[in-house]
Protein backbone atom coordinates (compact mmCIF):
# COMPACT_ATOMS: atom_id res chain seq x y z
CA UNK A 1 0.00 0.00 0.00
CA UNK A 2 1.44 3.30 -1.13
CA UNK A 3 1.52 5.95 1.63
CA UNK A 4 -0.22 9.21 0.85
CA UNK A 5 1.97 12.22 1.68
CA UNK A 6 0.52 14.66 4.10
CA UNK A 7 -0.04 18.19 2.79
CA UNK A 8 2.07 20.79 4.41
CA UNK A 9 0.14 23.73 5.73
CA UNK A 10 1.33 27.13 4.52
CA UNK A 11 2.51 29.53 7.17
CA UNK A 12 0.00 32.23 7.94
CA UNK A 13 0.76 35.61 6.35
CA UNK A 14 1.84 38.20 8.84
CA UNK A 15 -0.87 40.65 9.73
CA UNK A 16 -0.38 44.09 8.15
CA UNK A 17 -0.27 46.93 10.54
CA UNK A 18 -3.35 49.15 10.38
CA UNK A 19 -2.35 52.76 9.72
CA UNK A 20 -3.00 55.02 12.61
CA UNK A 21 -5.98 57.32 12.07
CA UNK A 22 -5.22 60.93 11.29
CA UNK A 23 -5.98 63.08 14.29
CA UNK A 24 -9.01 65.34 13.97
CA UNK A 25 -6.92 68.47 14.35
CA UNK A 26 -4.60 67.33 11.54
CA UNK A 27 -7.58 66.61 9.29
CA UNK A 28 -8.91 70.07 9.99
CA UNK A 29 -5.55 71.62 9.15
CA UNK A 30 -5.39 69.73 5.84
CA UNK A 31 -8.90 70.88 5.01
CA UNK A 32 -8.10 74.50 5.85
CA UNK A 33 -4.82 74.54 3.91
CA UNK A 34 -6.42 75.13 0.47
CA UNK A 35 -8.69 77.80 1.96
CA UNK A 36 -5.78 79.60 3.62
CA UNK A 37 -3.78 79.25 0.40
CA UNK A 38 -6.46 80.90 -1.69
CA UNK A 39 -7.03 83.66 0.86
CA UNK A 40 -3.32 84.43 0.85
CA UNK A 41 -2.91 84.09 -2.90
CA UNK A 42 -5.89 85.97 -4.29
CA UNK A 43 -4.94 89.41 -2.95
CA UNK A 44 -1.63 89.12 -4.77
CA UNK A 45 -3.46 88.44 -8.02
CA UNK A 46 -4.91 91.94 -8.08
CA UNK A 47 -1.65 93.70 -8.91
CA UNK A 48 -0.59 91.28 -11.63
CA UNK A 49 -4.01 91.15 -13.27
CA UNK A 50 -4.24 94.95 -13.24
CA UNK A 51 -0.82 95.28 -14.87
CA UNK A 52 -1.81 92.67 -17.46
CA UNK A 53 -5.23 94.15 -18.26
CA UNK A 54 -6.05 96.37 -21.21
CA UNK A 55 -4.60 96.46 -24.72
CA UNK A 56 -1.01 96.37 -25.95
CA UNK A 57 -1.70 98.47 -29.06
CA UNK A 58 -4.62 100.42 -30.48
CA UNK A 59 -4.91 98.09 -33.48
CA UNK A 60 -6.03 95.30 -31.12
CA UNK A 61 -9.45 96.96 -30.90
CA UNK A 62 -11.96 95.19 -33.18
CA UNK A 63 -13.30 97.23 -36.07
CA UNK A 64 -16.76 95.62 -36.10
CA UNK A 65 -18.06 97.27 -32.95
CA UNK A 66 -21.18 99.34 -32.35
CA UNK A 67 -21.87 102.04 -29.78
CA UNK A 68 -23.53 99.62 -27.40
CA UNK A 69 -20.80 96.97 -27.69
CA UNK A 70 -18.12 99.61 -27.06
CA UNK A 71 -19.83 100.69 -23.87
CA UNK A 72 -20.07 97.05 -22.80
CA UNK A 73 -16.35 96.58 -23.47
CA UNK A 74 -14.86 99.86 -22.22
CA UNK A 75 -17.55 101.40 -20.01
CA UNK A 76 -18.82 104.96 -20.23
CA UNK A 77 -17.10 107.23 -22.77
CA UNK A 78 -15.11 110.15 -21.42
CA UNK A 79 -16.73 112.50 -23.96
CA UNK A 80 -18.93 112.51 -27.05
CA UNK A 81 -19.61 114.90 -29.91
CA UNK A 82 -19.56 115.14 -33.70
CA UNK A 83 -16.95 115.81 -36.36
CA UNK A 84 -17.19 119.01 -38.39
CA UNK A 85 -18.80 116.84 -41.09
CA UNK A 86 -21.57 115.84 -38.68
CA UNK A 87 -20.56 112.27 -37.89
CA UNK A 88 -20.99 111.23 -34.23
CA UNK A 89 -17.92 110.51 -32.12
CA UNK A 90 -17.10 109.13 -28.69
CA UNK A 91 -13.76 109.21 -26.89
CA UNK A 92 -12.84 106.46 -24.43
CA UNK A 93 -10.01 106.25 -21.92
CA UNK A 94 -8.74 102.73 -22.56
CA UNK A 95 -6.32 100.98 -20.24
CA UNK A 96 -2.98 100.08 -21.82
CA UNK A 97 -1.24 96.91 -20.71
CA UNK A 98 1.80 97.56 -18.52
CA UNK A 99 3.08 93.97 -18.38
CA UNK A 100 4.29 92.59 -21.68
CA UNK A 101 4.06 88.97 -20.55
CA UNK A 102 0.81 87.11 -20.11
CA UNK A 103 0.12 86.97 -16.36
CA UNK A 104 -2.49 84.19 -16.63
CA UNK A 105 0.02 81.34 -16.92
CA UNK A 106 2.30 82.85 -14.28
CA UNK A 107 -0.57 83.11 -11.80
CA UNK A 108 -1.61 79.51 -12.50
CA UNK A 109 1.95 78.28 -11.85
CA UNK A 110 2.14 80.22 -8.60
CA UNK A 111 -1.20 78.91 -7.41
CA UNK A 112 -0.08 75.34 -8.16
CA UNK A 113 3.02 75.95 -6.07
CA UNK A 114 0.94 77.32 -3.22
CA UNK A 115 -1.23 74.20 -3.15
CA UNK A 116 1.69 71.81 -2.53
CA UNK A 117 0.99 70.63 1.03
CA UNK A 118 4.62 70.11 2.09
CA UNK A 119 4.91 73.54 3.63
CA UNK A 120 2.60 74.44 6.53
CA UNK A 121 2.59 78.11 5.41
CA UNK A 122 3.31 78.28 1.64
CA UNK A 123 6.00 80.89 1.11
CA UNK A 124 4.79 81.68 -2.42
CA UNK A 125 1.38 82.75 -1.17
CA UNK A 126 2.80 84.92 1.57
CA UNK A 127 5.09 86.50 -1.01
CA UNK A 128 2.13 87.28 -3.27
CA UNK A 129 0.19 88.90 -0.45
CA UNK A 130 3.13 91.06 0.62
CA UNK A 131 3.88 91.92 -3.00
CA UNK A 132 0.31 93.11 -3.50
CA UNK A 133 0.36 95.42 -0.49
CA UNK A 134 3.54 97.10 -1.72
CA UNK A 135 2.96 97.08 -5.48
CA UNK A 136 -0.79 97.64 -5.92
CA UNK A 137 -0.67 101.48 -5.52
CA UNK A 138 2.14 101.59 -8.07
CA UNK A 139 0.13 99.37 -10.43
CA UNK A 140 -2.91 101.65 -10.17
CA UNK A 141 -0.81 104.74 -10.91
CA UNK A 142 0.94 103.13 -13.87
CA UNK A 143 -2.30 101.73 -15.26
CA UNK A 144 -4.05 105.11 -15.11
CA UNK A 145 -1.04 106.91 -16.54
CA UNK A 146 -0.89 104.50 -19.49
CA UNK A 147 -4.51 104.93 -20.53
CA UNK A 148 -5.07 105.85 -24.17
CA UNK A 149 -7.62 108.42 -25.31
CA UNK A 150 -9.17 106.73 -28.34
CA UNK A 151 -11.79 108.51 -30.46
CA UNK A 152 -14.34 106.40 -32.35
CA UNK A 153 -16.21 107.82 -35.35
CA UNK A 154 -19.57 106.23 -36.19
CA UNK A 155 -21.57 105.83 -39.36
CA UNK A 156 -25.32 106.21 -39.77
CA UNK A 157 -25.91 102.71 -38.33
CA UNK A 158 -24.01 103.53 -35.10
CA UNK A 159 -21.22 101.12 -36.05
CA UNK A 160 -17.58 102.16 -35.91
CA UNK A 161 -16.22 103.60 -39.16
CA UNK A 162 -12.75 104.18 -37.78
CA UNK A 163 -10.87 105.14 -34.63
CA UNK A 164 -7.63 106.85 -33.73
CA UNK A 165 -5.56 107.88 -30.74
CA UNK A 166 -6.69 111.41 -29.95
CA UNK A 167 -3.26 112.54 -28.70
CA UNK A 168 -1.41 111.35 -31.82
CA UNK A 169 -0.14 113.71 -34.52
CA UNK A 170 -2.38 114.31 -37.59
CA UNK A 171 -0.36 112.00 -39.86
CA UNK A 172 -0.63 109.13 -37.36
CA UNK A 173 -4.34 109.79 -36.84
CA UNK A 174 -4.86 109.63 -40.63
CA UNK A 175 -2.97 106.32 -40.89
CA UNK A 176 -5.09 104.87 -38.10
CA UNK A 177 -8.30 106.20 -39.65
CA UNK A 178 -7.37 104.79 -43.06
CA UNK A 179 -6.47 101.35 -41.69
CA UNK A 180 -10.17 100.39 -41.53
CA UNK A 181 -10.89 101.55 -45.10
CA UNK A 182 -10.18 98.86 -47.70
CA UNK A 183 -8.90 100.01 -51.07
CA UNK A 184 -10.88 98.54 -54.02
CA UNK A 185 -7.70 97.06 -55.51
CA UNK A 186 -6.53 95.54 -52.21
CA UNK A 187 -9.07 92.72 -52.54
CA UNK A 188 -10.71 91.46 -55.68
CA UNK A 189 -14.01 91.08 -53.84
CA UNK A 190 -14.15 94.84 -53.24
CA UNK A 191 -14.48 95.55 -56.97
CA UNK A 192 -17.51 93.29 -57.19
CA UNK A 193 -19.42 95.60 -54.84
CA UNK A 194 -19.48 98.50 -57.35
CA UNK A 195 -20.99 99.00 -60.78
CA UNK A 196 -17.56 100.02 -62.11
CA UNK A 197 -13.96 100.19 -60.94
CA UNK A 198 -14.00 103.98 -61.35
CA UNK A 199 -17.03 104.19 -59.06
CA UNK A 200 -15.26 102.09 -56.42
CA UNK A 201 -12.10 104.21 -56.51
CA UNK A 202 -14.02 107.48 -56.39
CA UNK A 203 -15.97 106.31 -53.34
CA UNK A 204 -12.71 105.33 -51.66
CA UNK A 205 -11.11 108.69 -52.47
CA UNK A 206 -14.12 110.60 -51.14
CA UNK A 207 -14.16 108.68 -47.84
CA UNK A 208 -10.38 108.94 -47.43
CA UNK A 209 -10.50 112.72 -47.94
CA UNK A 210 -13.34 113.00 -45.41
CA UNK A 211 -11.34 111.10 -42.83
CA UNK A 212 -8.26 113.21 -43.50
CA UNK A 213 -10.32 116.32 -42.92
CA UNK A 214 -11.91 114.96 -39.74
CA UNK A 215 -8.53 114.11 -38.17
CA UNK A 216 -7.05 117.44 -39.37
CA UNK A 217 -4.52 115.87 -41.73
CA UNK A 218 -3.55 117.70 -44.92
CA UNK A 219 -3.04 115.21 -47.71
CA UNK A 220 0.50 115.18 -49.08
CA UNK A 221 1.25 115.46 -52.82
CA UNK A 222 2.31 111.80 -52.99
CA UNK A 223 -0.98 110.74 -51.37
CA UNK A 224 -2.94 112.73 -53.95
CA UNK A 225 -0.79 111.18 -56.67
CA UNK A 226 -1.67 107.69 -55.42
CA UNK A 227 -5.36 108.57 -55.71
CA UNK A 228 -4.91 109.69 -59.32
CA UNK A 229 -2.90 106.59 -60.24
CA UNK A 230 -5.64 104.38 -58.81
CA UNK A 231 -8.22 106.32 -60.80
CA UNK A 232 -6.24 105.85 -64.03
CA UNK A 233 -5.99 102.09 -63.45
CA UNK A 234 -9.74 101.95 -62.76
CA UNK A 235 -10.53 103.77 -66.04
CA UNK A 236 -8.35 101.39 -68.06
CA UNK A 237 -10.07 98.44 -66.39
CA UNK A 238 -13.56 99.78 -67.17
CA UNK A 239 -12.54 100.34 -70.81
CA UNK A 240 -11.30 96.72 -70.99
CA UNK A 241 -7.77 97.82 -71.88
CA UNK A 242 -6.44 95.71 -69.02
CA UNK A 243 -7.78 92.69 -67.15
CA UNK A 244 -8.75 92.69 -63.49
CA UNK A 245 -5.64 90.68 -62.64
CA UNK A 246 -3.44 93.21 -64.46
CA UNK A 247 -5.16 96.08 -62.64
CA UNK A 248 -4.50 94.48 -59.25
CA UNK A 249 -0.89 93.71 -60.14
CA UNK A 250 -0.26 97.27 -61.31
CA UNK A 251 -1.78 98.76 -58.16
CA UNK A 252 0.17 96.44 -55.84
CA UNK A 253 3.34 97.02 -57.85
CA UNK A 254 3.11 100.80 -57.46
CA UNK A 255 2.21 100.45 -53.80
CA UNK A 256 5.23 98.25 -53.12
CA UNK A 257 7.51 100.32 -55.35
CA UNK A 258 8.11 97.54 -57.87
Amino acid sequence: MIPIPRSRSRPAAPEQATPAPIPRRARGALFLLPVITVLLFLPGCATMMLLNSGISAVNEIPTTLSKSSLQGKFGTPASSGTTHLGRPTETYRIRQRVMKEDATKLLADLLTGCMIPIHPIPLACLTMAVFDVVAFPFAVRESNRNKLSVTFVYGNDDHVLYYYVADADPASRYRQALSTLTHPFARETELAKCSSAKDCVERYMEEARMRASEVEHELLPEQEREFQESLEIAKELDEHRITREQALMRWWGRRLGL
